[in-house]
């Protein structure tokens, strides 16, 4: 099936991670139905399905990223636009085609800045977020499958899928961008399939389902999420086309030619620490049983010392009164 499309092998000219040359084997193949050949790198795994140890990256700054030159071919293309589509995800997640995806044009090098943010939730009963040990809490079948198409579950994959299979009951294909499908499953794009997908579709926004999803789909307890700073240069520069694209890509056989079909990306790490927003608990049940512990204590001891002093009040009014009936025969009169 790789052969059919265009390939890793004719997609790359140059690449490096952290001033480390790397190569076509070292990007994991996968099919798209809507866009065919993706390659993936540092997945874990090899273009042969090897499996390898994670990349690391120790140091920020742009010589310490992946840097990539690619072309995208001298053929017409039949697509919207023309360049590649870019996913930045963790390992541990596989992207959805139509979130969280970069444009990357021809004719310029784009620099991509990366700042990782973690995120944790505190699970029930505090939240209704999914957490990893929760996961026997969310028996539905979409909460299910979603952590089996994509390995880890994510709340956005979840309400994708919801939303899928919503037009799979009534149109019977899923749409061609859905991760994980069968060819023979997706939608072939005819107009009496268009037709059903816009009808339907209009239907979803328009209806409560979007509703039924979220309560299908709980919220993540932990996340993991990339701020990105993006910039962009010309490329190549005249000097550059003549000196090394020219002699080793004879098919790039004028410069405007060169600046239509190539690209760079450089993206790296803006910064190496990672931010950490952590929800805890207020008060745990330790601290709130030596809180009313401690009100009841002060409570009982105010009553307490109330009693007392009343008491002994009561007993300074008996002595008084004893005292002046004692004083009063002392001082009466004799006959």
């Amino acid at each position: 099936m790789e052969s059919l499309g265009f390939g890793i092998d004719e997609m790359l000219i140059e690449c490096s991670y952290s001033r480390v040359g790397c190569g076509s084997d070292d990007f994991e193949h996968t099919i798209s139905p809507e866009f065919g050949n993706c390659y993936t790198f540092n997945s874990g795994r090899l273009r042969n399905g090897t499996r390898v140890s994670l990349k690391k990256s120790f140091f920020p700054g742009i010589k310490m990223g992946l840097s990539l030159t690619l072309s995208t071919g001298t053929s017409p293309t039949t697509m919207k636009t023309e360049g590649i589509i870019l996913f930045i995800h963790n390992a541990s997640t596989k992207p959805s085609s139509n979130i969280d995806f970069i444009d990357l044009t021809t004719g310029h090098s784009t620099n991509i800045a990366v700042k990782q943010e973690y995120t944790i939730k505190l699970p029930r009963p505090y939240s209704n977020c999914a957490g990893p040990s929760l996961k026997s809490s969310y028996n539905t079948a979409l909460f299910k499958k979603t952590l089996s198409l994509f390995g880890k579950y994510q709340q956005k994959s979840c309400l994708n899928l919801c939303y899928y299979e919503y037009i799979k009951q009534r149109c019977d294909c899923y749409f061609p961008d859905m991760y994980g499908i069968k060819y023979s499953e997706a939608c072939n794009l005819n107009d009496t399939t268009l037709d059903c997908i816009n009808r339907f579709f209009n239907q979803y926004i328009n209806s409560n389902e979007p509703l039924k999803c979220f309560d299908l789909c709980p919220e993540e307890c932990e996340t993991i999420s990339y701020d990105y700073q993006i910039s962009q240069a010309k490329f190549p520069t005249q000097f550059y086309f003549s000196n090394f694209l020219e002699p080793l890509y004879p098919d790039l056989e004028t410069f405007e030619i060169g600046k239509q079909s190539t690209l760079a990306v450089n993206i790296f790490f803006n910064d190496i620490m990672i931010t950490v927003i952590e929800d805890t608990k207020k008060k745990t049940f330790q601290q709130l049983l030596a809180e009313v512990g401690g009100f009841l204590g002060l409570c009982l001891g105010a009553s307490f010392l109330t009693t007392v002093e009343l008491a002994e009040i009561l007993v300074k009014i008996i002595f008084l009164i004893k005292e002046k009936k004692t004083n009063d025969k002392s001082t009466s009169p004799k006959m």
